[in-house]
């Protein structure tokens, strides 16, 4: 294991090239481009003076084991098209002066436990997997991947504990029969997309731990694939409800259907028996704007 620092300011960060890699903060180029065993730094001697510069990742996938990126005094954009980066370790990013533009995915393979990622407000705008063999990672700060696929295939995944923070993707996937967990705590978790909004239908070795979790379902028609889990309070929150659905025979705390506010019958489809310990929620008491429910 070794570390990696980027010098030099705007670059590409290949398999091969070392124009823009050095042991040390500020110090010469030409060491070897990073490994995924070693440690990768963006800091206030990546750039030339305070300008602007753009790292731009090639030759998919690019491989490290920590990434931190901090400290920036000019502004960093992380580029590249349809690349996979895959990190073995943790993942900082600072609140102010990044961008991270590049298309692709983001996966996480470490196999050890106390690994963060901390992401402080930057928008991880690609599918994001978490697939590492006795991997556990947990949230430093809220995390969004935008409308993209957040998917734990192996590892732990926590929310933190001590911060409760916040999720946002397009959709929640756990169906394999990998040993997974997934730790929500008391965070709030939004999901937008339609199909498999929540996927853990082969809920096989899953531990699935809500604590006193939100989970919020955006689209009108989401789909909670539950796996006979237990879940705490979750709301299908559009005001155009059309064709919800839930399949597994699940616990809730609170399960609530936001009641529609333009002319229309949304009907929820439940496959299976669902358990309710606290209060099921179906608003719309306008004549004209109705929640239905259909047992299938």
């Amino acid at each position: 294991m070794a570390d990696r620092y980027w010098v030099g300011g705007t670059g590409t960060w290949d398999s091969t090239s070392t124009a823009n890699w050095s042991t040390a903060s500020g110090g010469s180029t030409g060491a070897s481009v990073p490994t995924a065993t070693d440690n990768v730094f963006f800091d206030a001697n990546s750039n030339v003076g305070t300008g602007a510069f753009t790292v731009t990742m090639a030759n998919s996938p690019r491989v490290c084991n920590d990434i931190t990126i901090s400290g920036l005094d000019g502004a960093m954009t992380l580029a590249g098209t349809s690349i996979n980066l895959t990190v073995s370790g943790s993942l900082s990013f600072p609140a102010t002066n990044f961008t991270r533009s590049y298309t692709g995915t983001l996966t996480f393979n470490a196999t050890t436990t106390g690994k963060t990622v901390t992401t402080n407000g930057v928008l991880i705008n690609v599918a994001v997997t978490f697939d590492g063999v006795g991997g556990a990672w947990t949230l430093g700060s809220a995390f969004s991947c935008g409308t993209n696929n957040l998917t734990i295939t192996n590892g732990t995944f926590d929310t933190s504990s001590s911060g409760n923070y916040s999720v946002t993707a397009g959709t929640l996937l756990s169906s394999n029969t990998n040993t997974r967990t997934i730790n929500l705590n008391a965070s709030t978790v939004t999901l937008s997309i339609s199909v498999n909004a929540i996927n853990f239908t082969t809920s096989t070795n899953l531990t699935f731990n809500a604590g006193t979790s939100t989970i919020n379902l955006s689209s009108i028609s989401a789909n909670l694939n539950g796996g006979s889990k237990t879940f705490y309070d979750v709301s299908f929150t559009s005001t155009a409800l059309s064709t919800p659905s839930i399949t597994g025979a699940n616990t809730f705390n609170n399960l609530t259907l936001t009641g529609r506010t333009t002319v229309g019958i949304g009907t929820l489809s439940i496959s299976a028996n669902q358990t309710i310990n606290g209060t099921l929620t179906c608003a719309g008491a306008s004549a004209v704007r109705q929640i239905g429910r259909a047992h299938v």
